[in-house]
């Protein structure tokens, strides 16, 4: 088993290789499995998508991306990994996949947790994130801003990182 130091702490190697979704699709496959027309914002390559979903990604090779979805104000669900992070004006963006969403439709966000200093955008030596996020923040913000229903946010996991989805009302 290998793990990386970083901060005097020791973290799983695997959370530094991409592709975080991986620990998640059960949970989104179970919380989206009577939604059909969704988008995965941020998958970066096709093979870690969310199965059967359009996706919108700066690597990729189209115009869809985080604030420019396909088939915007018909999709079913948004699933998300590790990508919110990146994204400076975060509100911004979570209010245009709302509106994205048909009624009763689901954003499911996988974000990392800030017990990971590797992540941590204080402490993060790539300064690729640009935003530290709490599973009660995100919670909040779903039900008092965006006006969701049935908002779950889970602890952190082993892959340091959790989940939130809630249902457009």
């Amino acid at each position: 088993m290998k793990l990386n130091k970083f901060n005097d702490k020791n973290y799983p190697d695997f959370i530094s290789h991409g592709n975080h979704a991986q620990f998640i699709l059960p949970v989104a496959k179970h919380v989206l499995a009577e939604k059909t027309l969704g988008v995965d914002v941020g998958c970066k390559k096709p093979e870690w998508a969310y199965p059967g979903a359009l996706l919108a990604d700066l690597e990729l090779p189209d115009d869809w991306h985080a604030n420019n979805l396909p088939n915007a104000g018909n999709l079913e669900y948004i699933f998300s990994s590790h990508c919110l992070e990146h994204i400076e004006n975060w509100e911004e963006t979570l209010q245009y996949w709302s509106d994205s969403l048909v009624s009763n439709g689901i954003i499911f966000l996988y974000l990392p947790h800030t017990d990971c200093e590797y992540w941590d955008t204080r402490f993060m030596p790539t300064k690729r994130h640009v935003n530290n996020f709490e599973p009660q923040q995100l919670r909040f913000y779903f039900e008092y801003k965006l006006g969701f229903k049935n908002v779950y946010a889970s602890q952190r996991d082993s892959a340091f990182s959790f989940c939130v989805y809630g249902e457009k009302a």
